[in-house]
């Protein structure tokens, strides 16, 4: 059974760590699109090597021990960069507008969200990989899937609203 789940949680990363909150300065609209904008992109391309890092594995459950520890790994990496990533996000100067400042608050309690559940998603995956998942975990991946999504859901609404091109990756 290929797993579709690691790709998926691996292709959300792209899009759920654009944000920002609890700054003390504040820059002009088009100063923090630049920068907001700039972060992504950056982002963007240090996942994207990892996620086709991961997908060249094609881990299955019937894959070597190497393979599934390599896949660990980069799963590992990807969860590092993504808290890297949101703690710059935080750094960022606000947006001069309150509602702009109020959807950057969202996105970063969505994203912080998204952040925990995959972590937690991603331990069941690892437990799946080697064979010692129960029913209830295999369940609980399905869940976190679930709630993935609706985070996912959120954050491209405010994203929209935030108009940084640059963050609102293809579905």
């Amino acid at each position: 059974m290929r797993l579709p789940l690691l790709a998926f949680m691996i292709s959300a990363l792209l899009l759920a760590a654009c944000g920002g909150d609890d700054t003390s300065s504040t820059a002009s609209e088009a100063d923090f699109k630049t920068l907001l904008g700039e972060t992504c992109t950056s982002f963007y391309a240090e996942a994207g090597a990892l996620q086709t890092q991961l997908s060249e594995l094609a881990i299955t459950e019937q894959s070597s021990e190497a393979d599934k520890e390599q896949a660990l790994a980069t799963v590992e990496q990807i969860q590092e960069r993504s808290a890297q990533f949101l703690d710059d996000l935080r750094g960022l100067p606000d947006p001069p507008e309150e509602s702009a400042q109020e959807d950057l608050a969202a996105l970063v309690d969505s994203t912080e969200s998204f952040l925990e559940v995959q972590g937690e998603t991603f331990g069941n995956v690892e437990q799946i990989l080697d064979g010692t998942a129960s029913s209830a975990d295999q369940q609980a991946v399905v869940e976190g899937r679930s709630q993935l999504e609706a985070e996912l859901a959120e954050q491209r609404v405010l994203l929209s609203r935030l108009d940084v091109p640059e963050c609102l990756p293809p579905q």
